[in-house]
């Protein structure tokens, strides 16, 4: 992943939207969508080869806190981006219910591994 060519797509990107946003705001709203979808796409492709690596590598017994991890670091970079572009759009009240459910996501998804944590301290305080 370039870090000097992604940069430079959002720096074209954020003047397209600030030119667009003075003539038509649909359009420039539109722009920061496509934005950070190439962005993502970008990153995403960067990363897989990665992920795939870590997934594979690990034994099935760390393997399984690997996957809720890795869905976790999703939930919140999609959060993220989502809660962004509703900012730029003026939609903040939408943003923070956005950003909330990702909270709540990433809680539901690591609550059983914090159960079995749980247990687990339980079980040696009891040994």
């Amino acid at each position: 992943m370039n870090i000097i060519t992604i940069s430079a797509i959002c720096i074209i990107a954020a003047v397209a939207v600030n030119l667009f946003k003075q003539f038509n705001n649909e359009y420039s709203i539109f722009i920061s969508i496509i934005c950070t979808c190439i962005v993502a796409a970008v990153a995403l492709k960067a990363i897989l080869p990665v992920i795939n690596e870590i997934e594979s590598s690990v034994n099935t017994e760390v393997g399984r806190y690997i996957s809720p991890l890795l869905k976790g670091l999703g939930i919140s970079y999609i959060g993220s981006m989502a809660a962004s572009i509703c900012v730029d759009s003026g939609a903040k009240a939408v943003a923070e219910k956005i950003e909330m459910a990702a909270k709540v996501s990433i809680t539901l998804l690591y609550a059983p591994i914090m159960l079995e944590l749980l247990n687990a301290a339980i079980d040696m305080i009891n040994k």
